[in-house]
């Protein structure tokens, strides 16, 4: 058996690019063993303040985000005293508003550590019911550096809804490699026999479920509420039927408009003569009489 860290490439290089990352597999497959490792590695490398925590202590309040940031950061607290030397214990926690615990603390014990803190979480699915685990992790970091790089360089000036919907047209239109790599994936027959019907609203019941499973377990997709599968973040939502139309998109014929001017108007009777000539060839099929 490869021992944990060697079956986990590359992750000390996104630590050393400070970049936010998820570990992805299921049960019982040595994703903890694998985190207390590099976690204990870390620090004793000396350059770092690592530490392996979980949040599976907030469980047990569902629907209470202050007693839960409480006993979370109590965790994290006795989970430090167990695991890093004195000089790198984490300071007294701030004083925070609800919703604001887990960010102070945080914030807090990054500027005490005298070297970068790496926290690893553990049980992270737990918060899903506070919204804080949503975010495909590429997706999260190759936003942030496309706004803040490309589309809002100048650190004075505010990030709005706006600009990150820039910075999301720009990861789509660049096709950088994360969404190559999702095209490359999509043209498997597997992948596509569960995607196209999902888009679709078709069945999935000739889908064997080990299928189904293996997309929600890449990340591609998720199960809703309502028990369904969707896609898995809003990007995926628009890229994955831009993708799978892709060929049908490159075969469509140049259309040039007659009902529009040459600045681009419209021009009424000439789009009402294009409508009638349409529905004289296609309105009969079109009402199936």
């Amino acid at each position: 058996m490869l021992p944990p860290l060697a079956r986990l490439p590359n992750l000390e290089r996104l630590v050393a690019q400070r970049g936010y990352f998820v570990i992805h597999a299921p049960r019982q497959t040595g994703k903890t063993t694998a985190m207390l490792a590099l976690a204990q590695q870390l620090t004793a490398s000396g350059q770092y303040t690592a530490i392996m925590v979980s949040v599976e202590v907030a469980a047990a309040f569902p629907q209470d985000l202050a007693g839960a940031e409480r006993v979370i950061r109590q965790s994290w607290r006795n989970m430090a005293m167990n695991r890093l030397p004195d000089n790198l214990q984490p300071p007294p926690w701030p004083e925070a508003a609800p919703g604001q615990g887990i960010q102070s603390a945080l914030q807090q014990w990054a500027r005490s550590s005298p070297q970068p803190l790496v926290v690893l979480i553990d049980e992270i699915d737990v918060l899903q019911d506070f919204n804080l685990s949503q975010g495909q992790p590429w997706l999260v970091n190759a936003l942030a550096k496309a706004v803040v790089e490309t589309v809002v360089p100048d650190p004075l000036q505010p990030i709005t809804a706006s600009h990150m919907e820039a910075a999301k047209e720009m990861l789509i239109q660049q096709r950088d490699t994360h969404v190559d790599s999702l095209m490359s994936i999509l043209q498997e027959p597997r992948v596509r026999a569960v995607i196209e019907p999902m888009l679709a609203g078709q069945e999935l019941n000739g889908v064997p479920n080990d299928d189904r499973q293996f997309l929600v377990d890449l990340g591609l997709v998720a199960r809703s509420e309502a028990g369904g599968l969707v896609p898995a973040n809003p990007i995926y939502r628009e890229v994955l039927p831009r993708v799978l139309a892709d060929g049908a998109q490159d075969s469509l014929p140049q259309i040039a408009p007659s009902w529009l001017t040459a600045d681009g108007t419209l021009d009424g009777v000439k789009l009402l003569e294009a409508f009638l000539v349409f529905w004289r060839q296609h309105g009969q099929p079109l009402l199936k009489s």
